[in-house]
């Protein structure tokens, strides 16, 4: 026997016609390491399965098996065989007809017994399915219903592996009669203004039936009229399978859009002999997703699709989500940050899920993953059976506008059978979705005229990644314009930014009684304990979601200001169990730092032009800002204000408002030009627009910027400096024109007498009080003995600092073999990083940054002085270093790295960090060492630090008074 496949259960409608059961809840487990069951019968009902298992569930959400199978990411790791079983009653209103046993999903493969006899074998575990169980099932008696859940011969690789061997859907019985309709599908066409059905009958009887077909239409909530389409009578022999299809006036139907969700419901049934003898029904949206006139479109208006991508790692369940509390929660979170749906990586929402999506109006890119770079669904041709039943499981959601074969299916590029079989999947799924949009891959840009992708989804990872072009803060636009001059593009896995697990969160898990650990802010502490920062916690928590924060806002600002960017796959908006986002997996708390994220994330955006860059500004300073606009809402904008003002703390310094403005919908493109001077005052100011058309807003936003004094250049005669890269030097003294080397000094010192003084002499002058400090960029001995006794070096990193100083390569033969730039040793970029990176900067209040303005982090207006900086490594620098700007790193350790953290062993290793610094100061004998790695003259900003730096040494006021200046 085998199963057949689509199955739905748990659907959001029923007809009235067919009797269903609910088998989930309470069943029973027993493992089968040794693969014992199978030879000993343990199918016949007979044996003891000792360990409770709700289903749905996982086998890994089993504290019982943690300690024989210990598991760092869940209660256990058991992934061998095992056997799972429940009993239940039928009374004697079940018989005639065909029972069915229905599962809407097990991974990874099964086989399946009901009373000792054998219903099939299963391994599609991305579908749900149904066995026969008529012939089996004891009608007034007690049922055991017994399956084997093995790995052992698993030819269908990947589709759920997260989720471990399981039953991550709900199981149910139903009862059919002998004419039943199957593969119920609804094509929504907006503009025929009607709603295609099609469908199969049936006829299981021994006699042939004259049937009816008849399609009822109401409004799934609301208005309860109801419209009924007859078809055609038709007559079913005896096993006889017929296709019908019914077109249904829609004439007056409601779209569905994300604001408006609105839905409907068609029940078919089978009219026979006067009597409804099946019905199914099912919901659907009036709605189409497409691509024209080179623009991504839902039912004809353009849309910015904003998706957030992925949500399924660690889900909190371990398997995939079914609460339906749970995911309303989630995508309410999203909508009310300013997404409009989701890409699911590498795997389908369950049923539960799509059901929540059609009803809230949230529009999903799915992914079957027949052909993927991992968790691909193999071997072919099998596999087309695994897709073609999850298009028809989901095809008749609202929600599901976008069909994808998997992720960044790498395997295209060089292996010519998986082209071969792409144009095969690609042919089914037009055949069973004609009006989907189809990728054959995401992640690709065009490069592959093979691979058939409706819209382009650019990857913007660089070769060398360099943080994906340096850091996402210099994305070459301009490379992209080939491809928007086609068509939309849709930015894939874009933004990867992290956070500091907070352990306040863990208590979510727990509180939900969730089988995770959720222990993931526990394992920060581990790696900030280890680090010896501990006591850092609050402020790397605090800080990493403001700098995620304002990384965010921009990242998608950025693309919203280019032509033709018509949405983004934000990566991601959860933490999914580790260190990203800014909501935590079950949506109960999101971090208020991204209040603003809205702002740049809705239908309609206000946008400017600077980005990261040119944030800190000099005082008096003309600024000629570009106010773009990306429009995608309802609204048409003509004849609108666009109302600015500047304000510190409250205080209005300038305003200004631009009257008369026109844009068109659908397009992203500048607006205006406004200019202002830059105020008077040290720190930050904030730049607020507004735009307003028939007296109503349209769109504000606001912006961050820092405003610093003119450059003094001044500098004491007795501060000097000595460095290696002469460039460095000589543009030092450009900005101190007092500056001077040290060799000058000795050389003016000792005159002709130089060539004959030794090494201590030469030392002993720089000692005789009459250099107070030296500015350089290599620590050498001459510069550790002047500190001893008693001198101050400004010590600047230019690469040429003591290795032990920086962080060690990662992948040394990477970077020896493939030519990668050694990005862990070179610098972390300001944005936060992913799993490596930047996390957290933090700034402690010191004498030497003096009125630097900071708000205990590194914001915007340090983007300058951090970027393509060096991070440096605190424990081996010279005498016991004072960290004065810290940057927090994390990076997630895999492979042989992972396991349990050395002082809890049931904690797993999963990020580290250390303790690195961007400016410091170390006690040396009688002197001070201050190392600086920040680049201090691209900007207003850090010129204004580097005074700082050298006012600490020698205070300005005293520079002063030694020239007789007042």
């Amino acid at each position: 026997m085998r199963p057949v496949y689509p199955a739905f259960v748990n659907p959001a409608v029923r007809a009235r016609n067919r009797r269903h059961m609910s088998l989930d809840g309470a069943w029973a487990l027993r493992i089968d390491p040794e693969e014992r069951g199978s030879r000993e019968g343990w199918s016949d009902g007979n044996e003891d399965f000792e360990i409770p298992i709700n289903i749905p569930g996982s086998v890994w959400a089993l504290e019982e098996l943690a300690e024989k199978y210990p598991s760092f990411k869940q209660p256990n790791g058991y992934e061998g065989t095992c056997w799972v079983q429940r009993t239940f009653e039928l009374d004697d209103d079940w018989p005639g007809g065909k029972r069915w046993l229905k599962f809407g999903g097990v991974s990874p493969t099964a086989h399946i017994w009901l009373n000792g006899h054998y219903l099939g074998y299963h391994n599609h575990a991305i579908a749900g399915f149904k066995c026969d169980a008529t012939q089996a099932a004891i009608i007034g008696g007690t049922n055991v219903l017994t399956l084997e859940i093995a790995w052992r011969d698993l030819d269908m690789r990947g589709g759920l592996p997260w989720a471990g061997p399981s039953i991550y859907c709900g199981v149910e019985l139903e009862r059919t009669r002998e004419v039943r309709i199957e593969d119920l599908f609804i094509r929504p066409r907006i503009d025929e203004r009607e709603a295609w059905v099609t469908a199969t009958l049936h006829n299981d009887g021994s006699e042939a039936r004259r049937v009816n077909p008849v399609a009822r239409t109401t409004a799934w909530q609301g208005d309860a009229s109801e419209r009924e389409t007859r078809g055609e009578a038709l007559t079913l022999g005896p096993g006889d399978v017929t296709p019908i299809s019914i077109k249904v006036d829609m004439s007056d139907g409601k779209r569905w859009t994300p604001d408006s969700p609105f839905l409907y419901v068609i029940t078919l049934e089978a009219v026979s002999d006067g009597k409804v003898v099946d019905a199914v029904a099912e919901r659907f949206g009036m709605r189409n997703m497409a691509v024209e006139d080179k623009q991504l479109v839902l039912n004809h208006e353009p849309l910015m699709w904003r998706t957030s991508s992925p949500e399924f790692n660690h889900s909190p369940t371990i398997s995939p989500l079914v609460d339906k509390e749970i995911i309303r929660r989630r995508i309410k979170a999203m909508k009310d940050m300013g997404f409009n749906g989701n890409r699911t990586h590498t795997h389908i929402y369950t049923r539960e899920a799509l059901d929540v999506c059609d009803e809230m109006g949230f529009l999903l890119q799915v992914e079957p993953s027949v052909i993927s770079n991992f968790h691909e669904i193999k071997p072919y041709p099998a596999n087309r059976d695994s897709l073609i039943s999850k298009v028809k499981e989901i095809r008749n959601h609202a929600s599901v506008v976008v069909i994808c074969m998997g992720n960044e299916n790498s395997q295209i590029m060089w292996q010519d059978f998986y082209k071969e079989q792409a144009k095969v999947h690609l042919s089914d799924i037009r055949d069973l979705a004609p009006d989907h949009l189809i990728l054959t891959g995401c992640g690709y840009q065009g490069e592959y005229p093979e691979v058939h992708n409706d819209f382009q989804t650019p990857h913007l990872w660089s070769r060398a990644w360099k943080w994906a072009h340096g850091g996402l803060s210099a994305i070459p636009w301009a490379g992209l314009r080939h491809l928007t001059d086609e068509g939309p593009i849709v930015l894939h896995e874009y933004g990867k930014l992290t956070v500091w697990p907070d352990p306040a969160e863990d208590k979510f898990f727990r509180d939900a009684d969730m089988p995770l650990r959720g222990n993931y802010g526990e394992m920060g502490v581990v790696a900030l304990k280890e680090a010896g920062i501990e006591e850092l916690l609050p402020d790397v928590v605090e800080n990493s979601r403001r700098l995620s924060a304002a990384c965010t806002k921009i990242l998608l600002e950025q693309p919203r200001r280019q032509p033709g960017v018509q949405g983004y796959q934000y990566h991601c908006a959860f933490r999914v169990g580790c260190n990203r986002g800014f909501m935590d997996d079950l949506a109960c708390h999101t971090d208020p730092q991204f209040a603003d994220l809205p702002l740049s994330n809705g239908d309609t955006a206000l946008l400017m032009d600077r980005d990261f860059r040119h944030r800190a500004m000099t005082i008096g300073e003309p600024v000629e800002l570009g106010v773009y606009l990306s429009h995608f809402g309802h609204r048409e904008i003509a004849d609108a204000v666009l109302t600015w003002s500047i304000e510190d703390g409250g205080k209005m310094l300038e305003n200004g408002h631009v009257p008369g403005l026109s844009f068109s919908r659908g397009k992203n493109g500048l607006l205006r030009k406004v200019r202002f001077i830059t105020p008077d005052g040290l720190g930050k100011f904030t730049l607020h627009m507004k735009l307003e058309s028939d007296g109503k807003e349209v769109a504000s936003n606001h912006w961050d910027f820092w405003r610093f004094p003119h450059p003094l250049r001044a500098l004491s005669e007795n501060i000097l400096i000595t460095a290696d890269d002469f460039r460095w030097e000589d543009d030092m003294m450009a900005h101190f024109p007092t500056l001077r080397r040290v060799d000058d000094f000795t050389d003016a010192y000792f005159g002709v007498t130089l060539s004959r003084k030794s090494t201590d002499e030469k030392r002993s002058v720089l000692k005789s009080g009459s250099v107070q400090a030296i500015i350089s960029d290599k620590w050498t001995d001459r510069l550790a003995d002047f500190v001893e006794s008693g001198g101050t070096v400004l010590l600047f990193d230019r690469g040429l600092l003591p290795e032990s100083w920086y962080v060690q390569a990662q992948s040394p033969d990477d970077i020896q073999d493939k030519g990668y730039h050694d990005i862990y040793k070179l610098y972390a970029p300001f944005r936060s990083g992913w799993d490596h990176g930047n996390a957290a900067t933090i700034v402690h209040d010191h004498p030497m940054l003096g009125d630097f303005p900071h708000e205990g982090w590194c914001d915007l207006h340090c983007f300058e002085l951090i970027e393509g900086a060096a991070t440096l490594k605190t424990a081996p620098l010279p005498g016991k270093a004072n960290p004065v700007i810290r940057v927090v790193p994390m990076w997630r350790l895999t492979g042989a790295q992972a396991g349990p953290a050395p002082e809890n062993p049931d904690v797993a290793r999963q990020w580290a960090t250390e303790d690195r610094v961007y400016l410091s100061e170390s006690k040396i004998g009688k002197g001070r060492l201050v190392v600086c790695a920040l680049r201090l003259l691209a900007d207003p900003a850090g010129r204004y630090l580097l005074e700082r730096l050298v006012e600490y040494v020698q205070p300005l006021a005293q520079v002063r008074k030694m020239r007789g200046c007042h």
